[in-house]
């Protein structure tokens, strides 16, 4: 009996504590006539979004009235784009070759640098800036990439050369 008063009281409780209604922040959208995925999404402290994700032929990453535009260098590429709380366009990058180049996580550290794991074949450089840090793998292999919080290339590494997937 005293049970079945208990959970009759919680019902109770529950019913008349009105429930959190989450609050529209935003949304947007970016495509070709490609397929495009976005894979993996993580959060900085100041609540800026960094997402990676795959794309084909020549997209506008930015969401507003400004154009930045990127291209794919084949079937597809690797994209990683920070916009800010509002959902405004911060910085883009992208890395790639000829084959299907896919991220497969991304992470920040407390420093808001970003870890960027995946997979890619052929020859792709990784620093998505002025400089050029080719890595090569015929048959595909596993990557991490690391750029700072503006976007700007660390280092990168390769594991499993010449697998497609590793286990």
């Amino acid at each position: 009996m005293r049970s079945l008063l208990i959970i009759l009281l919680y019902g109770l409780i529950s019913l008349s504590v009105p429930a959190q209604t989450p609050a529209f922040q935003w949304a947007t959208t970016f495509g070709s006539t490609s397929n495009d995925y976005a894979i993996s999404i993580d959060f900085d402290g100041a609540g800026n979004s960094v997402s990676a994700g795959t794309f084909g032929e020549t997209i506008d990453f930015d969401p507003g009235p400004a154009q930045f535009n990127l291209s794919s260098n084949g079937h597809f590429d690797v994209v990683i784009l920070k916009l800010s709380p509002a959902g405004n366009f911060i910085w883009a990058k992208s890395l790639g070759s000829s084959f299907a180049d896919m991220p497969s996580c991304i992470k920040l550290d407390d420093n808001n640098n970003v870890y960027v794991s995946g997979s890619f074949g052929g020859t792709v450089d990784f620093d998505p800036g002025a400089g050029v840090f080719n890595m090569a793998a015929s048959n595909g292999a596993a990557f991490i990439l690391k750029l700072d919080a503006n976007g700007n290339f660390l280092w990168a590494i390769q594991f499993c050369p010449d697998q497609f997937l590793c286990y």
